[in-house]
């Protein structure tokens, strides 16, 4: 078995590479905290873990041979995105509501049925906070898709295993949050200079006014018990009843829209110092270490290798290794006898905002680091 760890982008091309088809299982486990793009006003209106990376890499894992049998529709309806202008957004998303959207044609009659009801699901979930005003342009017909099934189901994994059986993923393939929760998990960054990135698109690639915050000490970390307590605890609310969302956010930073942001690396100005190491903070900006999801546990404590993939290391790779038990499952010893279990770690062919001046030996530092970091909590 391989569990491969990384981000919703540049993995979705080397997918081949991991092709199930020599008899072993594929785990694909992504992070949960990528605030930037349509996801951003899903967490504002709607809240919940940020579902933009997982739907990329279940869109791009339906099987191509299974066009003929209509799942080439339903790939064509997960992928697609509404247009910017604000009018023609709500107009095409309100002919998608009641089904008269082109883009509805391909799609099997009985899996429009199906797919039709979670996307009213969620309309309705929007119009409940009307007051909210959500932003329909150039929002992601998968993440709205993914979101109405997850809040009807009130479990993000069964949102996850219901587009694995409508699409029809292979049987040895699996997809999975690194955090099952119906909670928002957002990261922040602590640059060298101590300053604080707070917010995954702030720090990769952050809208025009950044959410910089007060120095703060690299090496400082909160009271143990404050340490360990979960956005769950924080906010007194079960998984299944999450709190609901505000628009008067708790932390400013944290509530500011990422809606547009700049995705060309060669316009992105460079972070003002390096990133010493990462954190995961409470909607008070508060440092917490939640646990990592069962799913995840139990695909790393069954791998025979595990893949840190290519892309963001410190967005897409850290937020998954610094996660509670994650650490436990990388560092395990098997039993005499058995191969040990095998740790990939695939560099990138150029250096991004997160990463630059960092060499292989420093991408394989900061990996350790967050390892180290998981079993610490």
């Amino acid at each position: 078995d391989i569990t491969v760890i990384s981000g919703g982008t540049a993995t979705n091309h080397i997918l081949d590479a991991f092709h199930p088809d020599d008899g072993y299982t594929v785990t694909y486990v992504l992070p949960v905290s990528d605030n930037g793009g349509s996801s951003s006003e899903i967490l504002r209106v709607l809240g919940g873990c940020a579902i933009g990376d997982i739907r990329s890499r279940l869109v791009r894992l339906i099987p191509s041979d299974h066009h003929a049998c209509g799942i080439r529709g339903v790939r064509d309806l997960l992928s697609y995105r509404l247009p910017l202008g604000t009018h023609q957004a709500k107009y095409e998303w309100s002919q998608l509501v009641d089904g008269t959207h082109p883009i509805w044609g391909p799609v099997d009659s009985a899996l429009k049925v199906l797919l039709l009801s979670f996307l009213i699901h969620v309309d309705m979930e929007i119009h409940k906070r009307a007051r909210l005003a959500f932003r329909f342009e150039l929002a992601s017909v998968g993440n709205l898709f993914l979101t109405g099934a997850r809040l009807f189901f009130g479990d993000l994994d069964s949102a996850i295993e219901l587009i694995c059986r409508v699409c029809r993923l292979h049987e040895h393939v699996s997809v999975c949050g690194c955090l099952n929760t119906n909670f928002t998990y957002h990261i922040a960054a602590i640059l060298c200079s101590g300053e604080v990135i707070r917010g995954q698109s702030q720090i990769s690639h952050p809208s025009p006014a950044p959410a910089v915050g007060p120095a703060a000490d690299p090496g400082q970390r909160p009271p143990r018990a404050q340490h360990n307590r979960s956005v769950e605890d924080l906010v007194g609310s079960s998984l299944a009843h999450p709190a609901p969302a505000s628009d008067d956010p708790i932390h400013p930073s944290l509530g500011r829209s990422q809606l547009h942001f700049e995705k060309d690396d060669r316009n992105v100005p460079p972070l003002p110092s390096p990133i010493a190491r990462l954190i995961y903070i409470s909607p008070y900006g508060e440092e917490i270490h939640p646990r990592a999801s069962p799913r995840t546990l139990a695909a790393l404590a069954r791998s025979d290798a595990i893949v840190y993939s290519i892309g963001s290391l410190w967005t897409s790779v850290v937020p998954v290794l610094l996660l509670r038990g994650v650490g436990e499952q990388v560092v395990r010893r098997r039993p005499r006898g058995q191969p040990p279990v095998r740790k990939v770690l695939l560099l990138n062919s150029d250096s991004d905002r997160e990463t630059r001046g960092l060499d292989g030996a420093g991408f394989v530092r900061v990996v350790v680091a967050a390892v180290e970091y998981s079993l610490a909590g």
